[in-house]
């Protein structure tokens, strides 16, 4: 398949990023529910799916990892290259849109740019709140945090938003509100 053909046949790869706590699972959830028709994808030997494929009239949506918690995204996935690995694979072979989240902070913003080097179509939706609300967020859900890396986590994920425009990866960053808008902008639902 030539370089053209191959582009008009590949989905648009969309990262949701922000600092734990600022609600990427919330908003996957959100998504997925605008989505009639779900295919979990299941591996023999594992309790929990490795992916969600969605549909919607003629379009399809490849989620990564898990959602029967409450922190999805890719982490629920046993490594970053097999999760990378299937969303290479959905976005170009089966031509499915992805909307990913989870891992983002640490190699995510290299992976993602090996993806768009690669020639895929990518995106990043950052969620921009402030960090405060972050800290509060994931002490609701009970877990045991240390402030300062969450801190650490809200800077880098601002630095990486600045890698990725450098890059040419378009970029919208706001509230949750707005970045679900802006998601679902993308994804033409």
């Amino acid at each position: 398949m030539d370089e053209k053909a191959r582009a008009r046949n590949q989905g648009m790869i969309i990262s949701l990023r922000g600092t734990n706590g600022s609600g990427k699972s919330t908003i996957v959830r959100n998504i997925m529910k605008l989505y009639p028709h779900e295919t979990k994808i299941e591996y023999p030997g594992r309790r929990k799916p490795i992916g969600y494929v969605l549909r919607l009239k003629n379009r399809t949506l490849f989620v990564p990892g898990h959602y029967e918690i409450l922190n999805g995204g890719i982490d629920t996935i046993d490594s970053l290259a097999t999760a990378y690995n299937l969303i290479a694979v959905h976005a170009v072979e089966l031509g499915c849109d992805v909307l990913y989240e989870g891992k983002n902070l640490s190699d995510g913003p290299k992976r993602l740019l090996e993806l768009q080097a690669a020639g895929h179509d990518v995106a990043v939706a950052h969620i921009n709140l402030p960090v405060e609300d972050c800290i509060s967020a994931v002490r609701l859900r009970g877990h045991t945090i240390k402030v300062e890396t969450i801190e650490k986590l809200h800077i880098k994920s601002q630095h990486d938003l600045v890698k990725f425009g450098l890059a040419g990866v378009p970029v919208f960053s706001g509230n949750r509100e707005d970045t679900l808008m802006q998601v679902k902008s993308w994804l033409k639902i």
